[in-house]
């Protein structure tokens, strides 16, 4: 303010490898800087070497008296000199000189920046002293700002009142900001609009800046995915954030994942494998459907998908997500239904779908109404079992069916299960035997 003086302060931001000199400049006729106190006249010079580089060394700002109505800004620049020239870097402060000679507001800082969620605080004073009880109205909140005058007073206040006795006495605001769903940084403008004594239609404004504090990112649900051989599941993709433009994911296979295949549209013809977001549509969750070929083992394999994003502030954002194929383990029969005479008998065959873990048995029941079976014939008496290896397990092993005669003139159906052990564990199928 004008007739007084305020501090700020310097310091390097790196050690130098000689002595630096910073050499403040740019004062004007209405301010002056003296950065040594303690030596007579005014010094506008700052002294760094490898032992003081990172002390803060204090500079005082003064402003004169004059005789206009008007505050002042000025510009100080700050440059460095060094013997080896290694450091050489400048740096501006702006001071802004208010004018004590007409009513005005202080509010300091002269510019707020606040992180989403989060709050800071400014102040405000009158310039002089008024002719009568003033009130400061704040206003112009919005984009999630908001402001609170007396945290002592339920609800949001937004009003300061100042007497002639307490005008020079500096009112705290506290500046909050609401987080959001984009991912932009947002500007304010709160205008302090004055009234009361000689301070009608005074005004000053304040900018606030919102940090934003929100990260982009991919919303996958389920966050993995498993599917069975042969068969098909689905996920879904949506941006964490708002976008500040359109955005494409593309879904690619990593690595050995021959078997997998991904389709993000299913009402287009063949397999697509990129998502579009705007942002108005961002947050709507997009399917992708996966699908596993079928393969001889009966081993899990796991796939990665990667997702890369372009456009807009999701430029070089990726995410991954698993996938595990899950074998399906099954009995194979030829022909899959047996018809057979009475006192007559017929044959098909078994094999494993995909390769077992370890040895499988596979046992034969539900015989009954005149019909048997016999796993081999080589062996006395019938037998009801078969034995698969994972050497052996894709040959087709037989099985004979007899039906003996009875004496009515009725067909029978009987429903021969399989049951398997070992390397199949939990696996059951039936054939159906018609004796006719």
């Amino acid at each position: 303010m004008e007739g007084g003086s305020t501090t700020y302060t310097v310091k390097l931001s790196a050690w130098p490898n000689t002595v630096v000199t910073v050499t403040v400049d740019g004062m004007g006729s209405d301010v002056s800087v003296d950065t040594d106190h303690g030596m007579e006249g005014v010094q506008t010079t700052l002294s760094f070497d490898y032992n003081n580089w990172e002390t803060e060394q204090t500079v005082t700002v003064g402003a004169v008296e004059d005789g206009n109505t008007s505050s002042e800004a000025v510009t100080l620049t700050h440059t460095t000199t060094n013997s080896s020239f290694a450091y050489s870097v400048s740096k501006n402060l702006r001071v802004t000189v208010i004018d004590n000679d007409a009513p005005n507001l202080v509010v300091l800082p002269e510019a707020v920046t606040v992180a989403e969620a989060d709050s800071a605080t400014y102040t405000v004073r009158l310039v002089k002293e008024p002719t009568a009880d003033v009130t400061v109205t704040v206003s112009g909140m919005g984009s999630g700002v908001s402001v609170d005058t007396d945290p002592w007073t339920q609800g949001q206040q937004t009003s300061l009142s100042f007497t002639t006795a307490d005008w020079n006495a500096a009112q705290t605001v506290t500046v909050n900001a609401a987080p959001d769903e984009n991912l932009s940084s947002e500007e304010v403008r709160l205008s302090h609009t004055a009234t009361g004594g000689d301070y009608a239609s005074v005004s000053q404004e304040l900018v606030v800046t919102v940090t934003d504090d929100d990260t982009p990112g991919l919303v996958f649900s389920p966050e993995a995915v498993t599917v069975a051989e042969a068969g098909s599941a689905t996920y879904t993709v949506q941006l964490a954030h708002q976008p500040s433009a359109a955005v494409t994911v593309r879904v690619r296979v990593r690595g050995m994942g021959g078997s997998v295949s991904v389709d993000t549209d299913s009402g287009m013809e063949g397999e697509q494998t990129s998502l579009s977001f705007t942002t108005a549509n961002w947050n709507i969750a997009r399917t992708v459907t996966v699908r596993a070929a079928a393969d001889e083992n009966l081993t899990p394999e796991t796939v990665r998908l990667s997702h890369n994003a372009a456009g807009g502030n999701y430029a070089s954002v990726s995410k991954e997500l698993v996938v595990t194929v899950t074998d399906a383990a099954s009995l194979m029969f030829s022909p899959e239904a047996v018809t057979v005479a009475e006192a007559d008998s017929v044959t098909y065959t078994v094999q494993l779908a995909v390769e077992p873990a370890a040895d499988v048995t596979v046992t034969v029941r539900g015989m009954g109404s005149g019909v048997s079976v016999d796993t081999d014939s080589g062996m006395e008496s019938e037998q009801t079992s078969l034995s698969f290896t994972t050497s052996n397990w894709n040959t087709a092993r037989t099985v004979t069916v007899s039906a003996a005669a009875d004496e009515n003139l009725i067909s029978e159906t009987v429903t021969l299960s399989h049951a398997a052990t070992g390397g199949y564990a939990s696996v059951s199928q039936e054939l159906v035997v018609t004796v006719t």
